[in-house]
């Protein structure tokens, strides 16, 4: 209102920026765009008489800081939550998150060594069921700036025909062939055959021929 002094947000040597009030207990402002890599003190500046320091440890990084060298699984359901574990060299300043295409995690976390991220890939909706394929995955140390990793994260939307074999005997093991569509060729790293009973579970390599 009219009695409201003034506000803006300072950025040491960089700057101000305005400073919005949304309600008594936030005030939202945009940080200005700083090509030096660094800590910075952030304060709130109250018209002319003070000046609230934030922090003053605002930090500008290098996205080329955050690399990413492996992610599992390589793939999965387009439809379905996966969980990935992403390994490599990240960033916590206030809200890691990591993105497939277009599509935002909808839960994320950084283990106390910033090496390991763990992300949680959404649903994607059903107008994505024929655009089956790769989406790059992407992260990010404060869940609005996305840094590209050059890795992607496969759908697959397969239906499955036909096993063309019905039984092996005791003790034996047999090659089985499956067939089916929309399969991802040559396959998946850690995609597998799952044999299961009442009370006991086998997992076999799938091996693509």
């Amino acid at each position: 209102g009219a009695d409201r002094p003034p506000l803006s947000c300072s950025f040491g040597e960089f700057g101000q920026t305005a400073a919005t009030f949304v309600s008594d207990t936030l005030v939202t402002c945009a940080s200005p765009s700083i090509n030096t890599v660094g800590s910075i003190s952030f304060s709130l500046v109250v018209g002319t008489l003070a000046s609230l320091v934030v922090t003053d440890t605002f930090v500008i990084y290098a996205p080329s800081s955050i690399t990413l060298t492996s992610a599992v699984p390589a793939g999965g359901s387009y439809n379905l939550l996966a969980t990935l574990t992403l390994r490599g060299v990240f960033a916590n300043y206030g809200a890691v998150g990591c993105r497939f295409g277009s599509f935002v995690s909808t839960s994320a976390s950084l283990d106390a060594t910033a090496a390991t991220l763990s992300c949680l890939k959404p649903r994607f909706p059903d107008s994505e069921r024929d655009r089956t394929g790769g989406y790059e995955i992407a992260v990010s140390a404060n869940g609005q700036c996305f840094t590209p990793t050059g890795s992607y994260f496969t759908t697959y939307n397969a239906k499955v025909d036909l096993a063309l074999l019905g039984g092996a005997p005791t003790s034996t093991s047999v090659a089985l062939s499956i067939t089916g569509s929309g399969f991802v060729y040559p396959g998946l790293s850690g995609g597998k055959c799952r044999f299961s009973t009442s009370n006991e579970i086998v997992d076999t390599a799938l091996t693509p021929l």
